[in-house]
């Protein structure tokens, strides 16, 4: 699949020629707290795997407004990553359409059997969104990242599984 459609957004595919962007969406001041940051070579190879997808978020002037990175596409456990999601333009309900159509790739296109994420215990604000939009928080891996200043935070393991996402269609 290309490109997927909302009201308010489309995701297109990424390509390579779309990596400064990502980058510079990782290390934004306001997004670098909350996610990693890979180097180029690793977002070479994502765009360039069959079991990695890598997508543009644009909105309906055709700007970018963010990007998701989905791992593990042919897991034979049909048990999907949501490695990353960064969205630039905040407050404008662009998280909320992206995981909708997140959700619909995965589950309906896809076929996968679970949709799973970590974030980070100080982003109460995508937990929230995560919990609004049916994922469970699973667990948490206590200080299992290492932040830029050398201090370790938790984070916790959500997902949602396929028949919570198909019983609320």
């Amino acid at each position: 699949m290309n490109s997927i459609k909302s009201t308010k957004i489309y995701l297109k595919k990424a390509l390579l020629d779309d990596i400064p962007y990502i980058m510079n969406s990782e290390r934004d001041k306001n997004n670098c707290e909350y996610v990693s940051q890979w180097s180029e070579q690793q977002h070479i190879e994502a765009i360039s795997s069959h079991d990695k997808e890598e997508f543009i978020v644009y909105d309906n002037n055709n700007e970018k407004v963010g990007f998701i990175i989905l791992c593990n596409i042919s897991n034979i456990n049909k048990s999907i990553l949501i490695q990353r999601i960064v969205i630039n333009k905040k407050n404008k309900g662009y998280g909320r359409e992206v995981l909708g159509l997140i959700k619909k790739l995965c589950f309906i296109e896809y076929k996968t059997h679970r949709l799973w994420l970590d974030v980070k215990d100080h982003n109460f604000k995508a937990k929230n969104l995560y919990e609004s939009e049916g994922f469970i928080t699973e667990g948490l891996l206590r200080e299992s990242s290492k932040e830029s200043d050398g201090s370790f935070c938790s984070q916790y393991i959500m997902s949602i599984i396929d028949r919570e996402y198909l019983s609320n269609l």
